[in-house]
């Protein structure tokens, strides 16, 4: 948790200084790499819960549980949690297709063909590497 409120506070405080007072172009690699650092950050999230459950269940099976049963109540809610977790993430995501739909950065320049062809991550992590590069 302290990786993901360190990158939050990094993106947030960075991303938009480089939008305002960055070089020409600078707000479309500032947008691409600030969906590129929420993607990140949301699988670290998601796997650090995902892994307290996992801890939860192993927790429960060598030293708290009483009787076999407990350690099969504590699983199966812990498998619960998880499956409606992964029910709620993939509604959030198909309501919110940040990685599918085409991004508008407001520049202004018409994109190349080979812009067109690249999915968000390839080119927002490569765009927003040179920009740190630059």
């Amino acid at each position: 948790c302290l990786t993901i409120s360190m990158a939050t506070t990094a993106t947030a405080m960075l991303g938009p200084g480089l939008a305002l007072r960055g070089p020409e172009g600078s707000m479309h690699v500032a947008v691409d790499g600030i969906l590129l650092e929420f993607q990140h950050m949301s699988r670290i999230f998601h796997g650090t819960i995902f892994a307290w459950l996992g801890v939860v269940v192993v927790y429960a099976w060598t030293a708290i549980a009483p009787t076999p049963i407990t350690s099969m109540l504590v699983t199966a809610m812990s498998v619960g949690t998880a499956f409606v977790m992964l029910a709620r993430i993939s509604l959030v995501e198909a309501h919110l297709p940040l990685r599918r739909m085409a991004l508008v950065s407001g520049a202004f320049f018409a994109p190349t063909a080979d812009q067109t062809k690249q999915s968000l991550p390839e080119s927002a992590e490569r765009e927003f590497a040179q920009g740190f590069r630059a």
